[in-house]
């Protein structure tokens, strides 16, 4: 559990994943899947009072127009502050070229999938979940879904 709020928690998944897909030029993508952005209980348990808790995730997939190594769209990807840690690289379960690289920064966990090199769909996906947070006074539904436009950049 962290000492921070679930609102604050969602803009920081929001501004890691924003911050992981900025330097791809828009050139490059062909399409945008549709984005998850939403709470979910920690523990499986659900807990709509104050002493329970949750955990914010948001994410999305980019189809690209053309092939990419996989090493330039990770060298654009990677979070550039120094509280970022890589924390495990493994193959991805479509195989082929895919990998996938997790960074935490203690608060939240950023997950970058990677599959720029694969000839009939490059592919890149991206994913942050925050830490289980305490609901206390800004739980599930107790605050408006942040709009990630919000936090571009």
């Amino acid at each position: 559990m962290t000492d921070t709020t679930l609102q604050k928690g969602a803009i920081e998944t929001i501004r890691a994943v924003n911050s992981a897909t900025a330097k791809i030029p828009e050139d490059w993508i062909l399409a945008k899947d549709p984005e998850h952005n939403d709470y979910g209980y920690c523990d499986g348990t659900i807990d709509r009072g104050p002493n329970g808790s949750a955990y914010w995730s948001y994410g999305y997939a980019i189809d690209l127009e053309h092939v990419v190594p996989n090493e330039e769209l990770l060298n654009l990807m990677t979070p550039g502050s120094k509280e970022w840690k890589l924390t495990s690289t493994e193959p991805n379960e479509q195989g082929g070229t895919a990998t996938d690289y997790y960074f935490s920064d203690g608060r939240t966990r950023l997950h970058i999938m990677l599959n720029g090199e694969n000839t009939s769909r490059p592919r890149v996906g991206v994913g942050a979940i925050s830490t289980c947070i305490r609901n206390g006074d800004t739980g599930p539904n107790t605050f408006p879904t942040p709009n990630p436009a919000d936090f571009a950049g």
